[in-house]
């Protein structure tokens, strides 16, 4: 009786462990060979993906929050759509709409929601809670558990007409490097500590709005035999 009790005991425990595991998983980090910075890394699914917001200085098109070098040591800073296409060290990128819909799909948004241009996506599946870390976000951070790794902080934003620094602990916005030329528009994404769900919007490039960047991994070229 008594083993059997045990032996029921530690599958209870095997399996609490499985369901609260996280579905990325940091186990290396990367080196800026441009200025020394170390990053976490994540894997979630096929992609990696940098765990913390890039750091790179570039020249006159990124911003510490509230220019303070320690915020920035935790939160990353923040950059112009044009600088942050250059914020990724050798060999990782800036995120397209595409990869970030990859990243979405696999942590379980609905298919019929991906595509949307809506701050709704993937509430249900809590997809934001999901990316979003358990600190640094206002009450109630909303689903937020970190379940996939990625860590999100509530880094805010940088608005020109607006503060300019606004919203740390309320929201973070991405870039991503879809552009349309036809429009002069990109696509973003966007975190909110109120709502489970990830916002995909677009707005123009030249916008005078400062977000935040993680950084993929590129695609390896095969080598021609």
């Amino acid at each position: 009786m008594k083993a059997n009790l045990s032996k029921n005991l530690c599958i209870a425990v095997l399996l609490i462990a499985s369901t609260s595991s996280s579905i990325g998983q940091i186990n290396d980090t990367i080196v800026d060979d441009r200025d020394g910075k170390v990053y976490k890394i994540v894997k979630i699914g096929e992609q990696w993906w940098t765990a913390q917001n890039a750091q790179f200085e570039t020249v006159g098109g990124s911003w510490a929050y509230e220019n303070d070098k320690k915020i920035e040591q935790q939160y990353g800073r923040l950059y112009s759509w044009f600088d942050a296409r250059r914020a990724c060290p050798t060999g990782w990128t800036l995120p397209s709409d595409k990869d970030w819909m990859y990243l979405e799909k696999h942590l379980g948004m609905p298919l019929n929601e991906i595509g949307r241009h809506s701050e709704a996506r993937g509430q249900t599946t809590n997809i934001g809670g999901k990316l979003k870390s358990r600190e640094t976000w206002d009450q109630p951070n909303k689903g937020g558990s970190n379940q996939s790794g990625f860590n999100a902080l509530g880094a805010g934003q940088y608005a020109f007409s607006d503060g300019p620094f606004v919203g740390m602990g309320e929201f973070s916005f991405f870039w991503t490097s879809s552009y349309k030329e036809e429009t002069g528009f990109v696509w973003a994404r966007g975190l909110h500590f109120d709502k489970p769900g990830v916002l995909r919007w677009e707005l123009a490039a030249g916008s005078q709005q400062g977000f935040s960047v993680r950084c993929v991994k590129e695609e390896e070229e095969e080598e021609e035999e």
